[in-house]
């Protein structure tokens, strides 16, 4: 919350869902920000993978600086950059696009069209900041997609590769594009809090209550059924009955996040 208001993305001119997605963003990383050492995060950007399941390697970063609502020369502003820096002195770019309840904020129009993912991915490789504090000359430069999905929102991250692979012409297997579910955050924290110091604890114990309370975490949930397909490997969709939102989910999670398929309850 802090960081969010001290970039003023708290304003009464901002939707309820952009407010929302900011304080997450505030909430998550900005406690991230000031932990004692980043094992948690270097963790979570291990679950990162692209759309064909490669998964995020940057074990070298060993030392991390995070910059919020950071802009591009052109005005675009993405969620957070993240710059991870190894003992030799090279760097990586990680911008972060956060999203909680919403998808891409794409623009359509008859003779218009921008994907939001795509024009990240270009600006970052770019590497034109408004704020000259910002370190350039990045050794690598990646793209996280963070959202709260249980599974991999495949079909936007192949629309977003499309857009870059026909404006850059780079081929879709070498597009540092990743995904990552903010839900591996509370799992994290209960499996590397007591890494951390008492008041790092403190800290962590907080923001696991708040992603509790929000059920942003891989827990048993009360469901419905909306057809039926028990095949492992398979996809089915079902019902969230005490958030009352639709989403996919895939059997084989069922082996490591329990959940009842009779009688809807946990």
């Amino acid at each position: 919350m802090l960081l969010a208001e001290l970039h003023s993305k708290l304003a009464e001119n901002s939707s309820n869902e952009e407010k929302m997605e900011d304080v997450l963003t505030s909430n998550i990383f900005g406690v991230l920000k000031y932990l004692d050492h980043p094992l948690i995060l270097k963790k979570f950007l291990r679950t990162a993978e692209t759309y064909d399941g490669k998964k995020l390697n940057i074990e070298e970063a060993q030392k991390f600086e995070y910059y919020f609502w950071p802009k591009f020369a052109n005005g675009v502003e993405p969620d957070i950059l993240v710059q991870g820096f190894t003992k030799d002195g090279l760097f990586y770019n990680i911008l972060v696009e956060v999203k909680y309840y919403s998808k891409k904020s794409n623009i359509e129009e008859e003779d218009f069209y921008r994907d939001q993912l795509a024009e990240e991915y270009k600006e970052l490789l770019n590497e034109e900041w408004s704020d000259d504090t910002i370190s350039t000359n990045a050794s690598k430069s990646i793209l996280l997609y963070a959202t709260a999905n249980y599974i991999k929102p495949q079909l936007e991250i192949e629309e977003s590769l499309s857009v870059i692979e026909e404006e850059l012409g780079q081929e879709k297997e070498n597009i540092e594009l990743y995904w990552v579910s903010l839900r591996w955050i509370y799992d994290l924290i209960q499996d590397y809090g007591y890494y951390y110091s008492e008041g790092n604890r403190k800290m962590l114990d907080d923001l696991s209550l708040l992603l509790k309370g929000k059920r942003l975490g891989f827990f048993p949930f009360k469901f419905e059924l909306i057809g039926e397909c028990f095949n492992v490997g398979k996809i089915f969709s079902i019902k969230d009955k005490e958030k009352g939102k639709e989403f996919n989910w895939e059997i084989k999670n069922l082996i490591k996040y329990p959940i009842s398929i009779k009688g809807g309850k946990e």
